[in-house]
C-alpha cells in the first residue's frame, strides 16, 4: 500500500530540520519597515527580492511566496511615490505650477505652428547641447534663465539619490503632452519639477564645459597663426646665414667701397631688412603678438557670450588660495558692459595667483607718468585661462553642477551636490 502525502506536509518538518520558523505577522511588519528605508534609495525589484531573501535567511524565516513577496516591495514603492508626490506639491508655488503647466503646452503649440519666438518651448529645454560656439554659448543662457524662471527651489529633490532621480525625469521626457496632462496634479507637478531641476544643473555641468573648450580654442587659434606667422617669415629669409656671409665678405674685401654699389648688388635690400627683423625678433614679442590676436578674438566675438555665462554662474572654492580667482570673477561681472580700456585706479585687482607670470608684462602696462594700469580684456582673458585650469582640477566649483570632486582632501572624494 502506498501512501501520498503533499509538499506542503514535509514543510514543517523541513524547517524544523534547518532550524526555521514559520512566518509571523511580526516579521511582516520588520520586513515592511525594512522596505520602506530601501525605497528610499532604489526601486530595483530583483535586488530588493534578492535582499528581502537574504534578510530572511538571516532571520531563520521562512520567506513568503514570490507573489507575495512582490505585493510587499510593489507596496512599498507605491507608498514612497504618493509620499514623494504629495511632498514634492506642497513645496512648489502657485506660480511654479503654473509656468511648470505651460510648458507642455509650448510643445503641443511647437508641434502646430512653425512660428520661431524667443521663449523656449519644452522641446528646446531639452534638446542637446550644440557644437562649441557662441551660439551654442547663447543657446545655454537662454536655457538656464527659462528653467531658473520657474522657480523649482534648489533644495527639493536632495534627499533622492540619482538612480531615482533619473527613474523620475526618463519617465517625465518620454510621456507624451496627453500622458503628463492625465496624471494629477501632484504626480505632473513632481515628474516636470525633478525633470527640469536635474535639467538645470546639467545646463550647468555643459556651460562649464563651453567656458573650458571656448577658452582653449580660441587661445590655440591664437597661437598658431602666429606661429604660422613666424614660418612664412622664416621662408622669406631663406638661406639667411649665406646671405650674412656674402655681406661679410664684401665689406672686408672692400673696406673703402660704397654702401650701395658695393653690398646691395650682392643682397637686396628687401633681404636685409628681412634678416634685421629676423634677428631682432624676441620672446617677448611672439607674446604680444599671441596676446594681441586673443584680445581680437575675444574681444570682437566671445566677449559678452563669455560675460552672461559669468554673470548667470555661480563660482565658489573651500580652498583660500583660490579666492583672488573669484575675486577676479566678481570684477570681471562688474565691468561687464563697460567700455573702459583700463581698471579704475582705486579698484582692488587681483594679480597673484590669477594672472601667469609669463602674461604679467603684457597685462599690466605703464603710461607715460610711470603708473602701472591693467589692460581690461587681456586681464579678463588670463583670468578665464586661470578658471579654465581650476575648473579642469576641481580646485574652483560652479554651485548646482551635478557633482564636484574635492581634490583638497588627501582623499578624493566625490560629492552629489545638495541644492
Amino acid at each position: 500500500m502506498f501512501f501520498f502525502v503533499s509538499f506542503s506536509g514535509f514543510t514543517p518538518n523541513i524547517r524544523d530540520f534547518f532550524g526555521f520558523q514559520e512566518l509571523t505577522r511580526t516579521d511582516n511588519d520588520r520586513l515592511g519597515q525594512w522596505l520602506e528605508e530601501q525605497v528610499q534609495s532604489t526601486h530595483d525589484t530583483d535586488y530588493l527580492k534578492n535582499q528581502a531573501y537574504s534578510l530572511f535567511r538571516k532571520w531563520k524565516v521562512e520567506p513568503p511566496s514570490i507573489g507575495s513577496l512582490k505585493r510587499m516591495i510593489d507596496s512599498a514603492i507605491d507608498t514612497f511615490e504618493k509620499s514623494l508626490y504629495k511632498m514634492t506639491y506642497q513645496q512648489l508655488s502657485a506660480k511654479t505650477c503654473t509656468r511648470l503647466d505651460a510648458l507642455p503646452e509650448s510643445h503641443a503649440d511647437e508641434d502646430s505652428d512653425g512660428e520661431e519666438t524667443d521663449i523656449l518651448t519644452f522641446r528646446q529645454l531639452l534638446s542637446s547641447p550644440r557644437k562649441p560656439s557662441v551660439n551654442a554659448m547663447e543657446m545655454e543662457v537662454k536655457k538656464l534663465l527659462a528653467i531658473r524662471h520657474l522657480q523649482i527651489p534648489n533644495g527639493l529633490f536632495h534627499h533622492m539619490t540619482p538612480k531615482l532621480l533619473k527613474k523620475y525625469r526618463l519617465r517625465a521626457a518620454t510621456e507624451t503632452v496627453t500622458e503628463l496632462r492625465a496624471h494629477p496634479a501632484p504626480i505632473r507637478y513632481t515628474l516636470l519639477a525633478i525633470l527640469f531641476w536635474h535639467r538645470h544643473a546639467e545646463v550647468i555641468d555643459y556651460l562649464a564645459d563651453l567656458l573650458d573648450e571656448i577658452t582653449l580654442k580660441f587661445g590655440n587659434k591664437a597661437k598658431n597663426t602666429t606661429r604660422k606667422e613666424a614660418v612664412e617669415e622664416l621662408e622669406r629669409v631663406q638661406g639667411k646665414n649665406k646671405h650674412i656671409i656674402n655681406l661679410l665678405k664684401a665689406t672686408v674685401n672692400h673696406p673703402d667701397g660704397i654702401i650701395q654699389d658695393t653690398l646691395y648688388p650682392i643682397v637686396g635690400t628687401s633681404t636685409i631688412r628681412d634678416i634685421i627683423k629676423d634677428m631682432t625678433r624676441n620672446h617677448r614679442e611672439y607674446k604680444e603678438k599671441i596676446y594681441i590676436k586673443m584680445h581680437s578674438s575675444y574681444r570682437g566675438h566671445y566677449r559678452i557670450a563669455f560675460c552672461n555665462i559669468l554673470k548667470n554662474l555661480t563660482f565658489r572654492s573651500n580652498n583660500q588660495s583660490h579666492q583672488p580667482v573669484i575675486e577676479a570673477l566678481q570684477l570681471i561681472r562688474e565691468y561687464g558692459d563697460s567700455g573702459q580700456r583700463f581698471f579704475a585706479a582705486n579698484d582692488e585687482i587681483p594679480i597673484e595667483g590669477v594672472i601667469q607670470p609669463k602674461w604679467k608684462d603684457i597685462i599690466i602696462e605703464t603710461d607715460s607718468k610711470g603708473m602701472e594700469r591693467v589692460n581690461r580684456i587681456n586681464y579678463e582673458i588670463a583670468v578665464l585661462q586661470t578658471l579654465r585650469t581650476r575648473l579642469r582640477c576641481f580646485t574652483v566649483n560652479i554651485n548646482n553642477m551635478c557633482c564636484i570632486i574635492d581634490f583638497t582632501s588627501t582623499d578624493v572624494r566625490i560629492y552629489f551636490i545638495k541644492r
